[in-house]
């Protein structure tokens, strides 16, 4: 299974949902993900070099209007390398968790390296769109500043992509945006770049105290 996807930093959350409302998307859920990533053990590969992803997500999902929980779930995922330079494709392998908590502890024993963990909110949408439904998702992240959005389809086989491609790119410009607009760096990659941001400016402004 391939995992098409554009992701956008919005201009305006406010005016995206209303957006969204007027193109015909229907409201599905409310999604909190608690999603942990880890890296190959030392010495095997580095995920960060190989541009992979591996990834235990626990998703508790609401209903849309009264917010109360409908179900709680956990999976775990591999992603490959991108292969676009504009929409971010890639392969996808996902297997469903019973207990994440076991599933954690046998991967840390089994040398895999535990980065971070993130809670993202999401609204998802389902939309209508040349024959095909997009999945929608606005997200707010833990750590990033500002509202995203996620517009992803699903390829069976490489040879559809380049069919699945031009929607996704026409989505987005009947959204409001061009194509010089999508961020090919995952959420893992945004953040560690923010962090990274803020331990230099830390660094900077401890050197400047011991140096007045």
């Amino acid at each position: 299974m391939f995992e098409l996807e554009i992701k956008i930093k919005l201009d305006n959350v406010k005016e995206t949902k209303q957006k969204l409302q007027e193109m015909g998307a229907e409201p599905l859920c409310l999604i909190n993900h608690t999603d942990s990533y880890y890296n190959a053990p030392k010495g095997l590969r580095n995920f960060k070099e190989t541009d992979e992803a591996l990834r235990l997500r626990t998703s508790i999902v609401k209903d849309f209007t009264s917010k109360k929980t409908i179900t709680k779930e956990h999976d775990l995922t591999y992603k490959g390398p991108k292969i676009d330079d504009v929409v971010k494709s890639r392969i996808e392998h996902v297997a469903k968790i019973l207990d994440v908590d076991k599933m954690d502890e046998i991967l840390q024993a089994l040398g895999f390296i535990k980065l971070i963990s993130l809670e993202k909110e999401r609204r998802a949408y389902s939309l209508p769109f040349q024959e095909k439904k997009i999945e929608i998702l606005v997200d707010k992240v833990q750590y990033l500043d500002g509202y995203y959005l996620e517009a992803e389809l699903m390829a069976e086989e490489k040879s559809e992509m380049e069919k699945i491609r031009p929607i996704l790119l026409d989505f987005l410009t009947k959204l409001g945006y061009s194509e010089d607009d999508p961020i090919l760096e995952s959420y893992l990659e945004l953040v560690f770049n923010v962090l990274s941001s803020r331990k230099k400016r830390k660094i900077k402004k401890k050197r400047h105290k011991e140096t007045d």
